[in-house]
């Protein structure tokens, strides 16, 4: 048993120590040290070229790419910035290098110009560092190639700003929170107590942007519509309202409320007639939680049969999401539909939270969070055990009372809306 598993308090107050804390984004101070004497030497190797480095000319910025290679949330949190970044340079070609698996979500963009796919990227997890390395190889060719005007690094990555430094590109903008920002010709400070979506636009203002972009939601055509519906068992399910959409999962355990917890709301759901509900998810989610399949017309299970691109369709013809917070809960937020989200300490979720004034949080604090960790590190993973089926029930039944989609009766909602935070 390690010393954070002992003591809470150590897993809280281990990201808010220190000098090296407030400057770099990782948790492990020997990674920390290292980025902090990457950047000393850096600094002053570069020293002598700081005279070198260009003003922002908006007047030259012709080309421009954007790096955010990493989970569902973090690019809809970005293309906000991103619409902010159009409005700006409106004539000028946005290139934007996102993760392969999220291109057919972004066929129907109009944020920007050009998606490039990169499919073994720093975060997959399926990828080897050969493979990470020939296509980050090719890819800096390509930017080579297209002798970019302004590149920016939205997470603050060091190989994204070493991949920006060696594809020649003459204005490179990002955070640097995990090193190389001496190679960077525009790096702000980070702001730590800040939204994710604000976080993205004070880079933005550190360029001289001024503004809000807006979180737009996804468009799609009519043929795609007809297309999702018709390969769908409907049964019942499509003349019953109101129609919930719940997905029982997450990218990490430790962002997961219980199985068992979920299968509790269902049947409380139906047997209070609050409407019908679709399922989403993977085939292979559906088969880690098969206590979630149900022999009812009124649940529509749909895990493994959607693609990431149809949840913009289903979301449109749903009147609310429940669910952990995962990407489908951030595409949800995007397209609008209210949204009962259970959050655990993994992440702080003032600042990691759907950016929408229609999402109601459930969450029960606990002294470690925020612990950033994949599993639980205590073992009771009591942020989200100890969110109780009666609260989330109540505040999916106040949502809908409050729609108007079922009679009022009883408690009123009960989560609280999480809404744009400062």
């Amino acid at each position: 048993m390690n010393e954070s598993t002992k003591n809470p308090e150590k897993v809280r107050r281990s990201h808010n120590r220190g000098f090296l804390n407030k400057h770099y984004a990782f948790k492990r101070w020997p990674l920390r040290f290292l980025a902090a004497c990457f950047d000393t030497f850096g600094t002053l190797l570069s020293f002598p070229f700081r005279w070198m480095r260009p003003a922002l000319n908006p007047d030259t910025i012709r080309n421009i790419l954007v790096i955010r290679t990493d989970g569902i949330g973090d690019v809809l949190m970005t293309r906000p910035a991103l619409n902010l970044l159009r409005q700006q340079f409106p004539s000028a070609k946005i290139t934007w290098v996102i993760a392969t698996d999220l291109l057919p979500l972004m066929q129907h963009r109009a944020e920007v110009d050009e998606l490039i796919g990169w499919m073994h990227h720093w975060f997959s997890s399926n990828s080897s560092l050969i493979q990470i390395l020939k296509e980050g190889g090719s890819l800096l060719k390509r930017l080579r190639a297209e002798r970019y005007d302004l590149g920016i690094d939205f997470r603050g990555d060091l190989r994204h700003i070493l991949w920006m430094a060696l594809g020649r590109i003459r204005y490179r903008a990002g955070y640097g929170i995990t090193g190389g920002g001496f190679l960077l010709t525009h790096k702000p400070r980070y702001p730590w107590e800040r939204h994710q979506v604000l976080v993205n636009h004070d880079l933005l203002h550190s360029l001289g942007m001024s503004g809000m972009g807006q979180q737009m939601p996804f468009v799609y055509s009519k043929t795609e519509e007809q297309q999702f519906w018709s390969g769908l068992p409907m049964d019942r399910w499509s003349g019953l309202r109101p129609r919930l959409v719940i997905h029982p999962a997450a990218s990490y355990p430790s962002k997961c409320w219980p199985p068992k917890k979920f299968r509790q709301l269902l049947e409380r759901i139906l047997a209070e007639g609050c409407g019908s509900i679709a399922l989403i998810g993977t085939a292979d989610e559906a088969n880690r939680m098969p206590e979630l399949g149900m022999a009812d017309a009124r649940v529509l299970d749909l895990r493994g049969k959607t693609r990431l691109q149809d949840l913009p369709i289903l979301f449109d013809a749903c009147d609310l999401f429940v669910g952990n917070d995962s990407g489908p809960a951030h595409l949800a937020a995007a397209q609008g539909l209210e949204a009962v989200v259970m959050a655990s300490g993994t992440n702080d979720f003032r600042f990691w939270h759907p950016w929408s004034e229609r999402v109601h949080l459930m969450r029960y604090h606990v002294p470690c969070m925020p612990c950033e960790s994949r599993i639980c590190p205590l073992g009771h993973h009591d942020c989200l055990e100890k969110v109780s089926v009666d609260s989330v029930f109540h505040t999916i039944r106040g949502v809908l009372q409050a729609k108007g989609l079922i009679p009022v009766r009883g408690n009123v909602a009960s989560g609280s809306p999480a809404g744009p935070m400062s």
